[in-house]
């Protein structure tokens, strides 16, 4: 059963309405959309603030709260109207009637992950997916998403410019987002080292990758590192990598989009 601490029924309370007379309300990024919000909210480490609900949402909310024996306070829930959803969301947000207020997702040190996976033994350790220098939230919620989806249940990523709190984030990944280990680190080098000597095989994608992807066959277990959307893998660290994959596309389309590849490298690897 869900923490009570969860939900914080002591905040002070607020005239949003005040807020609202000049314009848009001063409230920090919310999530919205229906997958994203009700996976967070089933996330124990999650601290949950407020529910932003519509009214033709609302039975149904209560509802999946009771199913999944959630505990809530009433007072946490607000039914509002478009206007109002509009005011407190980013311009153009497809919500679908719901949002929420709550703390980051969190995110475990690299040096404790490396902790608990240097006890395993080879055969054991679990497929990784390194984002180098990732900054847009679309793809970086696309690849979380399809990372799910194909068994990367631990996603490394680098740079203090990567979103991962970003709602647009959340919501792209549909729900993902709360069941992965989002893992960071800072020093993308030392990090390829230190999983080298626990027998990882690092293979890069990159469109001048001397081998196809399907070459990842012959490999195990696998972090799988992909670069920025426009300058790829970081040059140093492309130079640590084991092995550069590439994956074949017709020669009238110059590439294909992050996320895209993304999915296609991690199903080929998961197809092993």
């Amino acid at each position: 059963m869900e923490s009570k601490n969860r939900f914080n029924r002591n905040r002070p309370k607020k005239n949003e309405s005040e807020k609202r007379k000049s314009g848009k309300s001063d409230l920090p990024p919310l999530l919205y959309g229906k997958h994203c919000c009700l996976a967070a909210l089933q996330n124990n480490q999650r601290q949950i603030e407020q529910i932003f609900i519509s009214k033709n949402n609302e039975a149904d909310l209560r509802q999946f709260l009771k199913e999944k024996k959630i505990n809530f306070n009433n007072n946490l829930i607000k039914v509002i109207d478009g206007k109002y959803f509009a005011n407190i969301l980013p311009e153009g947000a497809v919500h679908q009637g719901f949002a929420l207020k709550c703390s980051d997702i969190n995110t475990t040190d690299f040096n404790d992950f490396y902790g608990q996976i240097a006890r395993l033994e080879a055969q054991k350790l679990p497929q990784l997916l390194i984002l180098d220098n990732l900054t847009d939230p679309h793809n970086i919620g696309a690849i979380i998403r399809s990372a799910g989806a194909f068994g990367f249940e631990h996603i490394i990523f680098s740079g203090r410019n990567c979103p991962i709190n970003s709602p647009v984030v959340a919501k792209t990944a549909c729900g993902v987002l709360e069941i992965v280990n989002l893992i960071s680190g800072q020093n993308l080098n030392n990090l390829l080292d230190s999983l080298k000597k626990l027998g990882y095989w690092r293979l890069g994608l990159a469109g001048e990758g001397t081998d196809t992807i399907s070459a990842a066959q012959n490999y195990q277990p696998i972090a799988l590192i992909l670069g920025s959307e426009g300058a790829g893998i970081r040059r140093l660290v492309k130079e640590n990598c084991d092995l550069l994959v590439k994956i074949p596309i017709a020669t009238t389309v110059e590439s294909l989009n992050a996320s895209n590849a993304a999915a296609i490298a991690m199903y080929e690897i998961s197809k092993k």
